[in-house]
């Protein structure tokens, strides 16, 4: 998500709704994953959300798609995951719990 992103879903035109695929809000649990990012990343990306300069920016839904009991998530993380969830007001989750892949 560039400058362009942002710049486009300013305009009042976009529904704002954005659905991410977070997964977790916890760095370890998110390396565990393979993902390459981070907390700081999700934080820097939901904060400039939550303030895009719109004249409806209390309208500002933000969905997200949420994976628990992932193999090495600890208590910590999960509650790190339900934080985020309130401190970035997560309006809709997609919640999943760990299911291993079978080949």
């Amino acid at each position: 998500m560039d400058d362009k992103f942002f710049e486009v879903v300013s305009d009042t035109r976009f529904l704002p709704h954005f659905h991410i695929s977070i997964q977790s809000f916890a760095t370890p649990v998110l390396q565990l994953m393979n993902r390459n990012y981070d907390e700081i990343l999700l934080d820097r990306v939901l904060r400039r959300i939550r303030q895009l300069p719109r004249a409806d920016a209390e309208r500002i839904s933000i969905g997200a798609d949420l994976i628990v009991g992932f193999p090495g998530e600890t208590e910590a993380d999960f509650q790190k995951t339900l934080a985020g969830i309130k401190t970035y007001g997560i309006t809709k989750v997609h919640g999943f719990p760990f299911s291993a892949h079978v080949k």
